[in-house]
């Protein structure tokens, strides 16, 4: 599964299933494990799985976009837990920014 997601990038729980075959129940336990290692982490504007920074630069496959987003991934969740509104975070680009993580589906729930 490591390989799976560090090859694709990031993979929604739907994704894994049809790429695998293995139950959803049994990816679930498998990736909250995953995530308690420090291995993965799931976005929380589409709650695809990621490798983890960590992972990734012992692979030699450095995302630093990616790297930035697992790291402000808490603290947008935290905020949103504080103050119910939506937040993004987004990098610079030639001619405007790119949001590369939001809080905004849980900011409404």
């Amino acid at each position: 599964m490591l390989t799976l997601l560090q090859s694709s990038g990031q993979m929604t729980l739907g994704d894994l299933h049809r790429r695998t075959g293995i139950p959803k129940a049994s990816l679930l336990r498998i990736l909250k494990t995953l995530r308690a290692r420090g291995m993965v982490w799931q976005r929380m504007a589409d709650g695809a799985y990621v490798a983890s920074y960590s992972l990734a630069e012992l692979a030699g496959h450095m995302d630093r976009e990616q790297a930035l987003a697992e790291v402000a991934s808490p603290i947008l969740e935290r905020l949103s837990d504080r103050i119910k509104w939506p937040s993004v975070l987004a990098v610079p680009r030639l001619t405007h920014m790119e949001v590369i993580e939001t809080n905004a589906p849980r900011a409404y729930i």
